[in-house]
């Protein structure tokens, strides 16, 4: 497993994340 698939499976864990979260927040 090289950094960039590393660095892909970071960035999109974290933007999945972030979107559960905002929903979250939005229909609270």
């Amino acid at each position: 497993m090289n950094n960039q698939s590393i660095k892909v499976g970071i960035v999109g864990a974290a933007g999945y994340t972030g979107g559960e979260l905002l929903r979250l927040l939005i229909y609270h």
